[in-house]
């Protein structure tokens, strides 16, 4: 047997050995709460756009808080479902938002996320928000679920407001 048929025969065996381990191995804990939170995020956004309270509320933790701007803290799941069905009731509302960083606690049942949001509310004269959000995440036996949401807008309030400017990149 040649050198090379050789260690051909050892890569080949370390390989076979190895490859049951790897395939076992699961993703970190902090990567499949991304994950989970993210998906729980869409179903959220859904319920959202389908202008379904309940569902939205659904989402929250029984003793979350909304934080809204401008208002008192909308606390508890009766009080968060009234908060969603008097907003999804606005004229022409439209809402988005994205998750752009999800931290995970290192215990695996917290989490917290934040990112910006765009509404868009009137029939007759359309009123573009552009904001951000900080919501915290809590592991629940209902799985991850919003414990606090937070969000404010861009500009004033009430007045149509441009995104963020792009950071430009410094001359080096």
């Amino acid at each position: 047997m040649t050198m090379k048929a050789v260690r051909f025969a050892l890569i080949l065996g370390l390989a076979a050995f190895a490859a049951p381990s790897f395939a076992n191995m699961a993703p970190p804990p902090a990567l499949n709460a991304e994950r989970e939170i993210r998906a729980v995020d869409a179903d959220m956004m859904a319920a959202v756009a389908a202008k379904d309270a309940d569902k939205v509320a659904s989402f929250y933790t029984d003793d979350a808080v909304i934080l809204p701007p401008g208002y008192p803290p909308v606390t508890g799941a009766e009080s968060i479902k009234k908060f969603w069905a008097g907003f999804l009731a606005t004229p022409g509302l439209s809402l988005t938002w994205q998750l752009t960083t999800i931290k995970v606690s290192e215990s695996g049942d917290l989490a917290v996320s934040h990112g910006p949001y765009v509404s868009e509310m009137g029939d007759a004269t359309k009123t573009t928000e552009h904001g951000k959000s900080v919501v915290t995440w809590a592991m629940t036996d209902k799985g991850w679920r919003v414990y606090t949401d937070m969000f404010s807008g861009n500009g004033p309030s009430g007045e149509a407001n441009a995104p963020p400017p792009t950071p430009e990149k410094s001359a080096e």
